[in-house]
């Protein structure tokens, strides 16, 4: 029998370590143990090595004992090591994230990342509980009502969501500690916000909503000098968006009330919803714990009523500018000229005078004429091709609660837009790249002609943005008068990324991951230096605010 020599086995071994990973050779082990609160897990948990500038990570699993050994390439700079961050990871503690120094945390932004791995290393990682929070919503009196909680930002926390709390209590289970709000939707749109709650590991917090205590609206509303009773009376809020709504109706003394009204300024109407009576409308402010009183006076209105049409019914003014679109045959206005529109295959303009508590009747409203268009000339901007011109013209009508009619711009700046019917019209033309510009004019029966100019060269916003040397990855906002104008994508690999805008000043803003997986969780986000939080953009001018390190709050 033959005896392998000593250099055949020394040439096997080469062979076979030519058939190894060239990565097994460039990685170190780091071991250790995951305990929970000094016992291992209650189940096994996820280990990994994570560098946040490019995403690369390698993961493993710890044992029933809670060790683990987890292969770490050489290559890697600025990483952190994880532990419990995987999704199906037990949610009754809480992330960590070991740092350079062994500085832990329950995010990579709250530790120093690590420096090239370049020897074997042992590190014993001890998981946090997770914390709750347990809150009492004062007028939680419907199955509709829900609540959640946040983080300071305004951004709500993944899974955290309590529906049904007619009971007025709700708690939130397995936060990360850190500080949140909570808020809560009750009927009728109302919303409240708690003060902030910090959660601690292991611990129970309370808190109540709202934090500052509502106030009430009262009032009557009186027509004709008489007090009116079943009519429908709207508390908005007066901000941008409006969004706290709700709705009454006078008793038979004609009083109206709104109990548990945020802290604000609202406006106060009768509801306009075909009742007979109109009002203007009042702006009031409610206080905390105090009651506003705020009468109103109503105007009787007059009725039109279509018994049928052979199209979809709209209602114009004495300029024939579309008003609404009614939702019956039977609708209430105030006294004055109208024209009413049927408007299917063919259309049909009725003008009609409507009296205080008097009914106009139209008859039936057969079309009989055909749609006009609107043609004209558009000057200024780019030319563009004909394949693509770029530059569009949106023609608002009297149906233009339903339609806006569009028509694209030739080389030569021709357009003509059509299906239209005689009446008032706003028209819009716009091109990416240019201020859009807004006409209003009058269709007339046989159509128009109209001259539009662009004038106006956009600006535009560039930037970077970086924490501690990694990409953010989320959205930009630029801001008017608390509404979002404009947003684009700033993407993880940090390439430079931007908007055209008008001109003007705006507020950015940010709506941000902090992280993945398990990382939406954590209670951190991310705002600009104040000196990017608001910026200028002048017409025709880049604003390139280069690279910009955020703050990360917590």
């Amino acid at each position: 029998m033959l005896r392998p020599s000593g250099a055949l086995l020394a040439t096997t071994a080469l062979l076979l370590g030519g058939l190894t990973p060239a990565t097994a050779a460039d990685d170190v082990v780091y071991s250790g143990r995951v305990t929970a609160e000094g016992e291992a897990p209650p189940r096994p948990v996820q280990v990994s090595w994570r560098e946040p500038a490019t995403g690369r990570t390698g993961t493993t699993t710890t044992s029933a004992d809670g060790t683990y050994a987890l292969p770490v390439p050489t290559d890697a700079t600025a990483w952190v090591l994880t532990a419990n961050t995987g999704a199906d990871d037990p949610r009754t503690f809480a992330p960590a994230y070991v740092g350079a120094g062994g500085r832990t945390d329950c995010a990579w932004q709250g530790v120093p990342l690590r420096p090239a791995a370049t020897a074997d290393a042992t590190v014993d990682i001890d998981l946090d509980r997770t914390g709750s929070v347990g809150a009492t919503v004062a007028g939680a009196e419907s199955t509709s009502a829900h609540a959640w909680i946040q983080r300071l930002d305004g951004t709500p926390i993944r899974g955290q969501h309590a529906k049904g709390i007619e009971d007025g209590k709700v708690q939130f289970r397995y936060l990360v500690p850190g500080r949140y709000r909570i808020q809560a939707w009750l009927k009728s749109g109302v919303e409240i916000t708690s003060d902030v709650v910090t959660v601690r590991a292991g611990e129970r917090s309370t808190t109540s909503l709202p934090a500052t205590p509502p106030g009430t609206v009262t009032g009557r509303l009186v027509g004709s000098d008489a007090p009116r009773p079943g009519v429908e009376v709207t508390l908005q809020s007066a901000d941008a968006d409006g969004r706290y709504l709700r709705s009454t109706t006078s008793d038979a003394t004609g009083r109206y009330r709104f109990t548990r009204v945020p802290v604000g300024t609202y406006r106060l109407a009768e509801s306009a919803d075909d009742n007979g009576w109109s009002s203007g409308s009042a702006l009031l402010k409610v206080t905390s714990g105090a009651t506003t009183t705020r009468h109103l006076t109503l105007t009787r209105e007059g009725t039109i009523y279509v018994p049928s049409a052979d199209g979809t019914v709209y209602l114009a003014d004495a300029n024939a500018k579309g008003i609404r679109q009614p939702l019956r045959s039977r609708f209430t206005v105030p006294p004055g000229r109208y024209y009413v529109y049927s408007i299917g295959d063919l259309w049909i303009r009725k003008p009609v005078t409507v009296r205080a508590g008097k009914v106009t009747t139209t008859g039936h409203l057969r079309g009989n004429r055909t749609a006009v268009a609107l043609a004209g000339n558009v000057t200024g901007g780019d030319k563009g091709t004909w394949q693509d011109p770029r530059r569009e013209v949106v023609v608002c009508g009297v149906d233009c609660v339903d339609y806006t009619h569009g028509a694209a711009v030739g080389r030569n700046g021709d357009f003509v837009a059509r299906g239209l019917v005689p009446g008032a019209a706003r028209v819009t033309v716009r091109q990416k790249g240019w201020v859009s510009t807004e006409t209003d004019t009058q269709i007339d029966d046989g159509g128009s002609r109209i001259a539009l100019r662009l004038t106006e060269r956009q600006g535009s916003v560039r930037v970077r943005l970086y924490y501690r040397g990694v990409p953010f990855d989320g959205n930009v906002n630029l801001m008017q008068h608390g509404s979002v104008t404009s947003s684009w994508d700033h993407p993880a690999h940090g390439l430079y990324t931007g908007a055209a805008v008008d001109p003007g000043t705006y507020r950015l803003t940010l709506s941000p991951s902090i992280g993945h997986t398990r990382d939406d969780e954590v209670p951190y986000w991310y705002t600009l230096p104040a000196a990017y939080r608001v910026i200028t953009v002048e017409r025709g001018k880049n604003l390139d605010l280069g690279d910009v390190e955020l703050v990360l709050n917590r």
